[in-house]
């Protein structure tokens, strides 16, 4: 009985310890939101589904892509809304598709 007690609390604990770092390494939100412009809508298609990426300006002029659910038909040249958050564990920041504004 002994060593099933013992196996349950480590299982138990590594359960918890995985929970703790998946809390602590979550994207932080910055509640920043930002307009991008939309220069391509890519949709690509292997062998597990559909996948569409949207290559965006940002502010800065840098260029970005993002995966998008597939069924987004955003098109250029229209502009998107984007939330920024920085992740935890790099402190790069992330970005996160909320919307698509027609012109």
């Amino acid at each position: 009985m002994r060593p099933l007690i013992k196996g349950f609390g480590l299982l138990l604990s590594g359960i918890v310890l995985l929970l703790l770092l998946q809390h602590l390494l979550r994207d932080k939100p910055d509640n920043e939101r930002l307009h991008a412009i939309l220069l391509s809508n890519t949709l690509t298609q292997s062998l597990d589904g559909h996948r569409r990426y949207l290559t965006v300006k940002l502010p800065d002029s840098s260029v970005l892509r993002l995966t998008v659910k597939p069924d987004n038909n955003c098109q250029p040249p229209a502009q998107v809304l984007l939330a920024k958050g920085t992740n935890a564990l790099t402190e790069q920041p992330s970005y996160h598709f909320i919307e698509c504004q027609k012109p």
